[in-house]
């Protein structure tokens, strides 16, 4: 009967203990070295991994890089707004997109429906629209994103079929590709390196703290670690930035093997190759001659050499 040996050990990843940030002070895009953290061997069995905690930080905005850019047409010329990375709420980002319109000399009213939270925007003088293609920040005004949408050509007003969302990222996703298993994400339509995810429940500047109440453990398709890459998304699969504020995330892995017994002929051997070597007695040259030794006498004799008397 087979004997199985498990051993089980925690992996605790520090942001600010990665050798590579790939994306600066983002933090989201790390790599860590630990040689030989899985090896190939051919009692091994499976190796498996469990995501045990995260303490994660929520140093990220609503407004960041990814939704801060809005693109629009007046008189068939495009103009550019990009609103600078921070948290705001209704009222600190119609300031600023207002604020943004006049430096390109555009006098624009933004005003929102309290009862359904949909914005309108309203244009001085002439008609205008908004561009899909390259404006990041369509969704989060209402808008469909990657579509134009065109002001009223009478009233020069461009109400937004949806509320406005503020939201930040409503879940964060875990990925890596040293440490993955047969996961699945809509994201990417089948299989994905998520290896957990879990979701944003504290305000701005506060602190995630995720104790994962699943048991589960995931076989890691790789047979060789030796670096853990760690990506932190949002829903969107976009990489978070944290500001350069560090995260914590915790890990236990399982490593099965398969225990081979040893044979008795194996075990001889073994037992042979590590015996001590034996020791050859070298004569001492200071040793006292015992004169009472008959091989001693004999030899005297016959050399004819009176070393007694000499």
């Amino acid at each position: 009967m087979t004997e199985i040996s498990i051993e089980n050990r925690l992996l605790l990843l520090n942001s600010r203990d990665a050798r590579i940030y790939n994306n600066g002070t983002y933090k989201s895009d790390v790599v860590f070295y630990l040689r030989g953290l899985l090896k190939q061997e051919k009692n091994l069995v499976n190796f498996k991994y469990q995501f045990i905690n995260a303490t994660v930080p929520v140093s990220f905005f609503n407004i960041n890089e990814t939704n801060n850019v809005l693109i629009y047409e007046q008189a068939s010329v495009n103009y550019t707004i990009t609103i600078p990375t921070g948290n705001y709420n209704y009222n600190t980002l119609s300031a600023m997109m207002i604020a943004q319109f006049l430096l390109q000399g555009i006098v624009m009213v933004i005003s929102i429906n309290r009862q359904t939270g949909i914005l309108s925007f309203t244009h001085s003088t002439a008609q205008f629209k908004f561009v899909g293609i390259g404006s990041t920040m369509l969704r989060t005004l209402g808008f469909i994103p990657d579509v134009d949408a065109l002001a009223d050509p009478t009233t020069f007003i461009l109400t937004a079929p949806y509320p406005l969302n503020l939201l930040s990222p409503l879940k964060l996703k875990i990925k890596s590709t040293a440490i993955t298993a047969s996961n699945l994400d809509t994201a990417t339509n089948g299989f994905s390196n998520l290896i957990s995810t879990f979701p944003v429940d504290q305000p701005s500047f506060g602190l995630i703290i995720h104790e994962n109440k699943n048991i589960v453990k995931y076989i890691v398709r790789n047979d060789i670690v030796d670096d853990v890459d760690i990506q932190i998304t949002d829903e969107n699969d976009n990489l978070i930035n944290f500001n350069n504020i560090d995260w914590c995330i915790t890990l236990m892995l399982e490593t099965t093997k398969e225990i081979i017994p040893v044979s008795k002929d194996d075990f001889d051997t073994i037992v042979k190759n590590n015996q001590p070597a034996q020791l050859v007695q070298q004569p001492d040259p200071l040793a006292v001659i015992d004169t009472n030794d008959n091989d001693l006498m004999n030899f005297i004799y016959l050399n004819g050499t009176d070393v007694l008397n000499s």
